[in-house]
């Protein structure tokens, strides 16, 4: 998960300070973006296996976090829940799953959730709509205009 979302779902400042206290922390799992060794916060209190890439700031966030986020979560930030039928990766691509908000994959685009459905509300526009554009039109050219 990218660190803005990840800090967004902590309460304020908590996302900054596990930024800071991994810039000296011990390395981790190399990231799956980048492959640039991920730190892990040290000295503050934080999930096992929570690990910060500094080089293109993603946040590995363990299944075994969803409680310690729940408990340091920011006032009216909904936690998601983990996904139970979502891969871990893209199928396509074979980078970490991460969605855009029409369901695609961010890094290759290829469509893994179906998008919510729009809704159009075809409302029926007033007559004289059309008669005004055409009166508009008219005038524009030169032509006589009829009274409605």
């Amino acid at each position: 998960m990218g660190l803005s979302p990840f800090e967004q779902l902590l309460e304020e400042g908590l996302g900054t300070k596990l930024w800071v206290a991994s810039e000296e922390g011990p390395g981790g799992r190399p990231c799956p973006f980048c492959r640039q060794p991920m730190r892990q916060p040290a000295g503050i209190d934080a999930p096992e296996g929570l690990t910060l890439c500094h080089t293109c700031q993603q946040v590995w966030v363990p299944a075994t976090a969803a409680e310690w986020i729940s408990s340091h979560a920011a006032a009216g930030a909904a936690v998601p829940a983990p996904a139970a039928t979502l891969p871990e990766r893209c199928d396509n691509c074979g980078a970490p799953l991460q969605v855009d908000p029409v369901g695609r994959c961010i890094y290759c685009h290829t469509q893994l959730v179906a998008p919510e459905p729009i809704e159009v509300n075809f409302e029926a526009a007033p007559a004289t709509t059309g008669s005004r554009l055409l009166d508009a039109v008219a005038a524009f050219i030169g032509r006589p205009v009829g009274a409605d």
